[in-house]
């Protein structure tokens, strides 16, 4: 078989679905995707379970889904010092509270931004199931969860920020360098933190991006999956189908395509290892020889 040649000559990809825990390149199921339950001082939180998505040096993933009825934490409030963190909900209604007497509603949508150290709590007073997806600016072990009590915690100045996907502004995508933005191709800046950022990008159907060969972003990882819609990921050496629920990595340099072959816009999250998109270069990976294999 000949593929694209990458400087170690693998494809280091990974393509998770979340719920099953299986990795489609890996072609397996990967053990530390399972749930367990969260716990805060080796004290099980009742009703709230984590996946272990992507956990990296820079950035790492976890799925949380809190029952009805349940917080976390338990009591008090949490806080990771030295860690930022990015979340957006994928389901269910909640609220989150800052000790600054700040109560925002949670639903399908909304996400939320979080300093370093920022104290918080989720709380699940409805009577659905409420996932959100969780981010982190470093590996999963090294995020503290400091509780502190209500009297004692004390909000950030602008310590977090809350904003809706559906009120963010898109511009067309930037294509490579020099080159002209991507039509039909949309991207909303949604949080530039001090080490992670997260955007929104919307294709529209029939639209690849890029037009032509791959594109890889060289010294950031970066982690994205569908929100809504779907469309075809096309590897150098793989083609995968891509729907919600499935969860892409690509390490730096690896080449990637996306196209929206469907009839309804694809909707995305996408999440870089770096402060701000502005940091995230865009290189052509020209296809010359390569075989696709499913």
């Amino acid at each position: 078989m000949k593929s694209f040649e990458l400087p170690d000559g693998k494809n280091n990809y990974g393509y998770l679905d979340i719920e099953t825990g299986y990795d489609y390149k890996a072609g397996k199921v990967i053990e530390s995707s399972l749930s367990y339950n969260r716990q805060d001082g080796g004290v099980p939180i009742k009703g709230c379970l984590i996946k272990n998505v992507y956990d990296l040096d820079t950035i790492s993933q976890i799925q949380v889904t809190i029952e009805p009825g349940a917080k976390s934490p338990s009591d008090g409030f949490v806080a990771h010092d030295g860690k930022e963190e990015i979340t957006l909900v994928m389901g269910g209604t909640g609220k989150i509270e800052f000790p600054d007497g700040k109560i925002v509603d949670l639903e399908t949508d909304v996400s939320f931004y979080l300093k370093p150290g920022q104290p918080h709590r989720v709380i699940n007073d409805t009577k659905e199931v409420l996932k959100l997806m969780v981010f982190y600016s470093g590996p999963i072990d090294s995020v503290p969860r400091n509780i502190v009590g209500d009297k004692d915690a004390k909000s950030l100045s602008d310590g977090y920020s809350i904003k809706t996907l559906k009120d963010a502004i898109p511009q067309l995508a930037p294509g490579f360098s020099g080159d002209a933005p991507d039509d039909g191709h949309y991207v909303s800046i949604i949080f530039e933190g001090e080490n992670i950022c997260f955007l929104h990008p919307v294709q529209l159907p029939n639209v690849s991006s890029p037009e032509f060969d791959f594109v890889s972003h060289p010294d950031v990882h970066e982690l994205e999956f569908a929100i809504s819609g779907g469309g075809t990921v096309i590897m150098p050496d793989k083609v995968y189908q891509l729907r919600p629920g499935i969860m892409r990595y690509n390490p730096p340099e690896q080449p990637s395509k996306s196209w929206n072959n469907t009839s309804e816009p694809l909707r995305l999250a996408v999440f870089y290892s770096t402060s701000s998109p502005k940091n995230v270069q865009r290189t052509r990976k020209h296809a010359r020889i390569f075989e696709i294999l499913n």
